[in-house]
């Protein structure tokens, strides 16, 4: 693995279902990944926690992007981390900083360790 995309869920609610809102930024983030995916799609997973409104979003980006969706332990709320997914990977795994741990809903981070760059999409 070379690049890393870490997406945050698209509007909700009410309920935890994406709502028409959260649905169109899933096709606008699945549209800005594009260009980043290589031509092996079988290398390629959408991990999600078990939470509604993040499986609907990674279903939705799944089947525009025609790759597969896992559920993930360390995605859940109170996983096995001690900070929010993106900044422990970064860290732990990358080597790298992530100086904000915010992100919108419907956005998404592009982290590359080729080269140790990190860019948010769209």
């Amino acid at each position: 693995m070379k690049k890393l995309i870490v997406a945050r869920h698209g509007k909700y609610g009410p309920g935890p279902y994406l709502n028409s809102a959260g649905k169109k930024q899933m096709k606008l983030l699945a549209e800005s990944i594009r260009p980043s995916l290589s031509s092996k799609k079988d290398k390629i997973v959408v991990l999600t926690s078990s939470a509604e409104r993040v499986k609907g979003s990674a279903k939705l980006i799944s089947n525009l992007l025609d790759i597969s969706t896992q559920e993930h332990k360390i995605l859940q709320s109170g996983g096995p981390h001690d900070e929010d997914f993106p900044r422990y990977f970064a860290k732990e795994k990358l080597g790298i900083s992530l100086y904000s741990h915010v992100i919108e809903k419907g956005k998404a981070w592009l982290i590359n360790w080729t080269n140790n760059t990190i860019n948010l999409l769209p």
